[in-house]
């Protein structure tokens, strides 16, 4: 992923605008210790495999073919990129992000935080109830941005950079 060329992560980045879903899932396990678990996903759904094959060899990730679709219908495809392996991408393509920068800004402070928790030596560390809560708000906010996108050309919102961890968005 490293040293990708400017019009590759211009691409990624529009195919991401366009086509893309930055999210943060929210997923019960109640077969587990853990009950509810959060994790930062990027996913591109279309028939265009060739669009999806070049993300997957750019940027790794994994990439489903011939997705069941409805009768008389493309197949679709998609391709997905998770946590770590997600930030590192969002990074990459950010500067050309223009319709979900906001989401990915927000996606890469979650899993900054995210990270501190993440397995060691094959568990996962015990998460406090005030981690949890914290990681219920950012699902609470992608999903706040994620309905204020229509009003993205209306109305531009930015993050305020002087709190590195705020949720708090300011117009401008």
């Amino acid at each position: 992923m490293k040293g990708r060329k400017t019009w590759e992560r211009g691409y990624a980045a529009g195919l991401i605008d366009g086509e893309g879903c930055i999210s943060i899932k929210k997923v019960n396990n109640f077969n587990t210790k853990r009950n509810v678990e959060y994790s930062l996903q990027i996913n591109i759904n279309m028939t265009d495999i060739e669009s999806l094959d070049f993300m997957f060899g750019a940027f790794g990730g994994r990439l489903y073919k011939n997705l069941q679709s409805l009768e008389n219908h493309l197949s679709v495809h998609r391709w997905e990129i998770t946590r770590e392996s997600a930030k590192k991408f969002l990074k990459q393509i950010l500067p050309f992000l223009k319709v979900k920068k906001i989401q990915a800004g927000l996606a890469i402070r979650f899993q900054d935080l995210r990270k501190k928790e993440e397995r060691k030596n094959g568990r996962y560390r015990p998460i406090f109830q005030f981690k949890l809560d914290r990681y219920e708000q950012f699902y609470q906010e992608m999903k706040r941005l994620k309905i204020s996108n229509a009003d993205v050309t209306t109305k531009r919102v930015e993050p305020i950079s002087s709190v590195s961890d705020s949720l708090v968005l300011q117009e401008i």
